[in-house]
C-alpha cells in the first residue's frame, strides 16, 4: 500500500474546514524612505522584502534595495529596467532568528522576480498569495 502524500493530508485538511499555514511571502514597493543624518529621504526606487519560515530555520526575513556603483549611481546592468532582458543589481540583507548574523548578499531584479544565485532562492512577489521566496527549482540539475 502506498504511503500518504502531503497533497492526501492536505486535501483532507481542507474537507474538514482547516487551512494550510502560509509559509512564504514576498511583496515590492515602488519608493522607500531612508534616513539620512537622521532626516528622513525618499527614494523612488523598488524595494523588495519577504520571508520564510521552516521548521529548521525559524523566520528568515529579507530585504532588498538597488545597488550603487562607486560613482553614488544606482547600477543597472542591462538596458532599461523593466524592459524584457533587463535587470537590476541589489542588495540583499537576510535575517536569521537567534545568534546567527545578518548577512548580505547580491540579487538582481528583472522586474517580476528577484534571484538571488549565492543563495540558489528566489522571491516572486506576484505569485499568488502574497508572493513566495523559497528555492529556485530551476536551476538544479
Amino acid at each position: 500500500m502506498k504511503g500518504r502524500t502531503t497533497r492526501d493530508r492536505r486535501n483532507d485538511k481542507e474537507e474538514d474546514g482547516q487551512t494550510t499555514k502560509k509559509r512564504t511571502g514576498c511583496a515590492v514597493k515602488d519608493s522607500y524612505t531612508r534616513h539620512e543624518d537622521g532626516k528622513p529621504v525618499h527614494v523612488d526606487h523598488t524595494v523588495v522584502t519577504g520571508w520564510n519560515y521552516s521548521a529548521r530555520y525559524g523566520l528568515v526575513k529579507f530585504i532588498a534595495v538597488p545597488s550603487k556603483n562607486r560613482d553614488g549611481h544606482y547600477a543597472n546592468k542591462s538596458g532599461v529596467s523593466g524592459e524584457a532582458g533587463s535587470w537590476d543589481t541589489m542588495i540583499v540583507k537576510v535575517k536569521h532568528p537567534g545568534p546567527v548574523l545578518p548577512f548580505k548578499t547580491t540579487g538582481f531584479w528583472d522586474g517580476k522576480s528577484l534571484h538571488m544565485p549565492d543563495l540558489d532562492m528566489i522571491a516572486r512577489p506576484g505569485s499568488g498569495d502574497g508572493g513566495y521566496w523559497g528555492r529556485n527549482f530551476k536551476t538544479k540539475s
